[in-house]
Parts: C-alpha cells; sequence; structure tokens
C-alpha cells in the first residue's frame, strides 16, 4: 500500500502519526489517527512476518492470529482501547477536551493561572477491572513503546526507525 510495504514501514507510520500528536496533544483528528495505527500495528506484524515464525508462536504461547489477538489482550493493556477508539472513531467516542486543575501553592495569588491551564484530551478505558481516564498521549505513547519493544525482542528488523520525540521506556 502506497510505500508501506513491511510492518516496519508501518510502525514507521506510527511514529510519524505519534510525533504529529505530540505536537499536538489537544488534536482529536491525530489521536484517533494515532490509535487506528496503533490498532492495525498487529495485522501487518501478523501478515508480515508473524503468521509464519513458529519459533516466537512458540515463544508466545500462540497459534494462530485468533490467539495472537488474545495474547495481545492480555498483555497490552492499552490494546482494548486503541481497538475501542479505531471502531468507535466511525460512531460515537467518549473522549473529551478538559482543563487541567491547578491546586495546592500553584493556586494561590502569587501565580498566574492561566500559565498552568491547558487543554487536553483523554480517553476512558478499562484497567483492573475499573474504569479510569488517561491521556491520550500517554495512552498512544504506551502502544508506540509497546511496538517498539516487540519488533525490537521478536521482530526480523534491527533497523528500526528512531522517534524524532522522547518515548518513556521503562524496563
Amino acid at each position: 500500500m502506497f510505500n508501506i510495504r513491511t510492518s516496519r514501514d508501518f510502525y514507521e507510520k506510527l511514529l510519524g502519526d505519534f510525533v504529529d500528536l505530540h505536537g499536538r496533544p489537544d488534536s482529536a483528528r491525530f489521536a484517533i489517527n494515532c490509535a487506528i495505527t496503533a490498532y492495525h500495528m498487529h495485522e501487518w506484524v501478523w501478515g508480515d512476518w508473524l503468521n509464519k515464525d513458529h519459533k516466537t508462536w512458540s515463544k508466545l504461547g500462540i497459534r494462530d492470529k485468533d490467539s495472537f489477538l488474545s495474547w495481545m489482550d492480555q498483555n497490552a493493556w492499552w490494546f482494548r482501547a486503541v481497538q475501542d477508539l479505531t471502531n468507535g472513531s466511525k460512531h460515537f467516542n467518549r473522549a473529551m477536551s478538559q482543563q487541567t486543575q491547578v491546586t495546592g501553592a500553584f493556586s494561590s495569588a502569587a501565580f498566574d493561572r492561566s500559565a498552568f491551564d491547558a487543554t487536553r484530551l483523554e480517553v476512558e478505558v478499562e484497567r483492573d477491572g475499573r474504569n479510569v481516564w488517561i491521556e491520550a498521549l500517554v495512552l498512544i505513547e504506551t502502544a508506540v513503546v509497546f511496538w517498539r519493544s516487540f519488533l525490537i525482542e521478536h521482530g526480523p528488523y534491527r533497523d528500526l526507525p528512531m522517534s524524532n520525540v522522547h518515548l518513556t521506556e521503562f524496563r
């Protein structure tokens, strides 16, 4: 499709979408584009190389595309959220924009409150059996970091593109 032929190429598209969102974290358009790309990464990974990589199947405990999707649901907490955003972007979605609350010492008259106000997108996600609101940028960054780590650990590509913005990786 166009110039995207491999899961590495599609990961590069995900990085580009994330850079766009990072520059405009209040953009619903960029957030939805990132969510759609992050979700569809699994199809590119499967179709590009994982469908033939029985060694990785054994490592992950999978046997086909459906079991890979189940593995994703169990090992990537963000996967269901981006799937819901991907499907919901065609209909109704509970993404919202809100003002950051300023509390504590920063709310005193000595500080200009407007300097701390920021509009951001938040998405309702399920975590540990309860619904919570999380910043869309954080959700997408988690997906980008996951796919980078997954491709490094399991994929055939050793020359993954780097992001133009910082990615927070906890290991």
